[in-house]
């Protein structure tokens, strides 16, 4: 149970905020084949995973091998996109712009949004703790489908 729903939780990631990274990178005439390749490859991967999975548990590998090629993969993956994709959140940005202005025109009053907010721990429970917990028991819909997944889990227990 804790680990479906942890999957629930780090998989679910990716899906929702897929529109929001199309928009930073692509334009709207190349976000057209980056939703078809992203479309493909999350049907894909359901697809090939049984496949590449049975080989590996019948090569000399052993079932083990199934979780270490799935690591190798993803680390792969993760470093070229560490170091080849840009960042795109427009603060950052900014607060980059400001720093980079400061150094050459020597004018230190020159701040971003995200100089003159700095981000401290109350505000970020605030906003990514709480809000969830706000939502579960105001929102009808939210409490409903939540109760309904207890419901369910601890009827196929």
């Amino acid at each position: 149970m804790l680990s479906r729903f942890l999957a629930g939780i780090f998989g679910a990631a990716p899906i929702a905020i897929v529109g929001g990274t199309f928009v930073d990178f692509w334009d709207a005439k190349g976000r057209g084949m980056a939703t078809v390749g992203f479309a493909g490859a999350t049907f894909l991967g359901p697809i090939a995973g049984p496949i590449v999975g049975s080989f590996i548990v019948q090569s000399s590998l052993g079932w083990r091998w199934i979780g270490w090629a799935t690591m190798i993969v993803s680390t792969s993956i993760g470093l070229v996109a560490l170091f080849t994709v840009p960042e795109t959140f427009a603060p950052v940005l900014l607060q980059r712009k400001a720093a980079r202005l400061r150094q050459e025109t020597k004018d230190w009053a020159i701040h971003s949004t995200l100089d003159e907010n700095p981000v401290n721990f109350r505000r970020l429970v605030e906003k990514y703790l709480s809000k969830p917990l706000v939502m579960l028991v105001k929102d009808p819909i939210v409490s409903w489908l939540s109760l309904q997944e207890i419901v369910d889990i601890l009827t196929h227990m």
